[in-house]
């Protein structure tokens, strides 16, 4: 019994030590692995600190900022528009920047060349063509040599006559842009250059004109039908005009 006793006592402490021992081992594992995790946790933190793209929210504003400085760079860049862009309140801003205020630079184009310039749509838009446009469609027209001719000589004519009114006129707006920008104009003096001016412009419509009423001699009605299809000009409200004139060649 002595020696079973001892036995039991000896063996009791074995297995404790043993048990114990599991139970070290084991926190000593859950350390290190908790240890290991926060080095891992620690190192990822400071990578994202040297490069902060790695992190997603980062990443999307930082790119954000970059993006607005590069399109703030770009209109930056751009020149400056050559005239401002006009608005209801300032429908004539940057109209001063031209060499005649009145005139657009186009249009003064026109009238020195010789071209209609709106003067002829009362003809024009009642099936008496002009010159030359028919030229210009005259395989579509199927016009004849005669008629080709006859419709290049009442161009020319047109043209020549045309060009010197509009260079005249062209002065005289340009006379009168002038005294307005003196400063000096006086009534008298405006009503002087108005009056000129407006007689230029009616001896330019009237040239222009003209010349749609010859043309109405030289085409037939079908050709004048055909040049208003080709132009894209329908019957307009109230618009009776749409029996071809007497005038047009049979």
């Amino acid at each position: 019994m002595g020696e079973g006793n001892q036995a039991g006592v000896v063996i009791a402490p074995l297995k404790t030590d043993r048990a114990w021992a599991g139970v070290c081992r084991r926190e000593r594992q859950r350390r290190q692995f908790c240890i290991s995790t926060t080095v891992e946790q620690h190192d990822e933190r400071k990578r994202q600190m040297q490069n902060p793209f790695n992190d997603g929210k980062i990443s999307v504003f930082l790119m954000a900022g970059v993006l607005l400085i590069a399109l703030v760079g770009c209109q930056s860049d751009k020149p400056a528009p050559a005239e401002v862009e006009p608005t209801l309140e300032q429908p004539y801003a940057g109209l001063e920047e031209r060499d005649i205020r009145a005139l657009d630079p186009e249009r003064v184009a026109d009238l020195l060349a010789g071209r209609g310039a709106g003067f002829a749509l009362s003809a024009e838009l009642n099936h008496y063509p002009g010159p030359t446009h028919v030229l210009q469609l005259a395989d579509q027209l199927a016009l004849t040599t005669e008629q080709h001719d006859a419709v290049s000589t009442v161009k020319a004519a047109m043209q020549g006559k045309a060009a010197a009114l509009g260079a005249q006129l062209v002065d005289e707006e340009q006379n009168l842009d002038h005294a307005f920008r003196s400063g000096t104009i006086t009534a008298e003096q405006v009503s002087s250059m108005t009056e000129r001016i407006s007689d230029l412009e009616g001896q330019l419509r009237n040239v222009h004109l003209q010349a749609h009423i010859v043309l109405a001699d030289i085409l037939t009605a079908s050709q004048v039908a055909t040049y208003d299809a080709l132009r894209g000009y329908g019957v307009g409200e109230g618009d009776t005009s749409h029996v071809m004139p007497e005038s047009h060649a049979m």
